[in-house]
């Protein structure tokens, strides 16, 4: 089993200028041999809408073009700002810099318990935080066998499990009412409140050095 990973991450822009697709790969590194493996055992997928407000009406093309996850996220967005508010009461829906979608996270079974899929979050967080960055995300399980029908229990389990990521910052919505769905903001990192994530670059510009 392999305990060292190389992660990379590829973003490229959608017909739609505002909008970026990205995706964050872990790949095993073989430490012997010194080499990456080609298979991925986790990727993380989503997209970056970049925006001066909550979106609304004026995006359906946007979300509706691309899944129905994306479409139930926008309608979140829209329709249950009350729930939004008591996570993030700091919130302004009327100045965001950007909507960023975790659309899914997926971990090969056998390298499941290592963190991985938490670690390409942070990944994503540490490229696209801004000052007013909004992050929404369902926790939704893979589903073990095709057709096998995925719980609330299993969501909001899940959601438990990112929701223990501090730096992270995800917040349930409602375990009844939007089982799954979680918010956060995704503030440009700093210095002094990641000192002590290793790799966060103490040299990189977003953590405002010196």
């Amino acid at each position: 089993m392999y305990d060292t990973f190389d992660i990379s991450t590829s973003v490229t822009r959608s017909e739609d200028e505002e909008v970026l697709n990205f995706k964050v790969t872990c790949k095993p590194f073989n430490e012997e041999e010194q080499r990456t493996i080609d298979a991925p055992v986790a990727e993380l997928k989503g997209y970056v809408h970049d925006c001066l407000s909550m979106p609304g009406a004026e995006a359906f093309h946007l979300y509706d073009a691309r899944s129905g996850h994306c479409l139930e996220a926008l309608t979140i967005m829209q329709k249950s700002r009350s729930m939004i508010k008591r996570q993030l009461p700091r919130l302004d829906f009327d100045f965001l810099e950007r909507v960023i979608l975790l659309e899914r996270a997926w971990v090969d079974p056998s390298f499941r318990g290592k963190g991985l899929a938490l670690r390409l979050m942070r990944e994503a967080q540490h490229l696209f935080a801004r000052p007013h960055a909004f992050a929404i995300l369902k926790a939704h399980p893979d589903r073990a066998e095709e057709g096998e029908k995925i719980t609330d229990a299993q969501c909001n389990r899940l959601a438990e499990y990112y929701g223990s990521d501090t730096q992270l910052g995800f917040k349930a919505l409602s375990k009844k009412a939007k089982p799954g769905w979680m918010v956060a903001q995704w503030e440009a990192p700093t210095r002094e409140s990641h000192k002590d994530q290793q790799f966060w670059s103490l040299d990189d510009e977003a953590l405002g050095a010196d």
